[in-house]
């Protein structure tokens, strides 16, 4: 009998940790981590839902108007948490997955930094947690059913909480894109790879930034529509055409 239920304990483990995030499409991402005190605090909701929709999901925030289609098939979406672990010296974050049961589906690599600016610790800590995420080769394999959103769908509103600054506009991104990062005095600008390329202090005009580029220092500007990065080297005045997204 012992030997019955045991098989039985193994079967239901078994059926119930079988899940992967590739069977999956569909996740909803909150604009308040449990452990910030206001909403897309150090912009980590806007970055996570950006990772996740590099990997190939297709996210939505938690308060905006969520097609009907997904609110009528919650089982069919995941739910993804940033946990912030312990520590005096290290920053450490965990993305979290979770199905419709709160049963967790998958946890990233715990993401460490040692950087004492906030800023530069939570983008980084989150960072690295998305690449063991990266590494996971994420294609959705249809185990699930495809919701087929149409475009013109009907949604509905799904906790609605106001902020000013989570829902950002669709951007076109190619390899060579930099994406735009806030932080305390400027921006990060990272590549495709999640690496900070650029590092720029505002100044008072919203289209000319001091910027620093590796050992490089100059000039990040925008003339007739296109972003530019101008330094001097070897007293020559170098200018690089940029692809930025903020």
């Amino acid at each position: 009998m012992k030997k019955i239920i045991f098989a039985f304990l193994i079967l239901l483990s078994n059926s119930t940790f079988s899940q992967t995030l590739n069977d999956y499409q569909y996740v909803i991402v909150p604009v308040r981590f449990d452990f910030m005190k206001n909403d897309n605090e150090y912009r980590l909701n806007t970055f996570t839902k950006y990772n996740l929709e590099k990997m190939g999901f297709k996210a939505f925030y938690n308060n905006t108007e969520i097609p009907k289609e997904i609110v009528a098939n919650a089982c069919e979406v995941l739910k993804v948490d940033v946990e912030k672990g312990g520590g005096f010296i290290w920053t450490n974050l965990t993305i979290v997955f979770k199905d419709c049961q709160n049963n967790i589906v998958h946890k990233s690599a715990v993401g460490k930094s040692k950087e004492k600016d906030f800023n530069k610790a939570y983008t980084e800590a989150l960072n690295l947690a998305f690449a063991s995420l990266y590494e996971l080769n994420y294609s959705y394999d249809g185990a699930t059913k495809s919701l087929n959103i149409p475009e013109t769908s009907t949604v509905i509103a799904s906790e609605v909480i106001e902020t000013s600054e989570v829902i950002t506009k669709p951007q076109t991104t190619t390899a060579n894109s930099l994406q735009a990062l806030k932080i305390n005095g400027g921006y990060h600008l990272v590549d495709t790879a999640q690496k900070v390329v650029f590092k720029l202090t505002s100044t008072g005009k919203a289209d000319f930034f001091i910027a620093q580029k590796g050992n490089h220092s100059g000039v990040v500007f925008q003339k007739d529509g296109q972003w530019f990065f101008e330094y001097n080297q070897e007293d020559k005045l170098i200018s690089e055409k940029l692809e930025i997204n903020f």
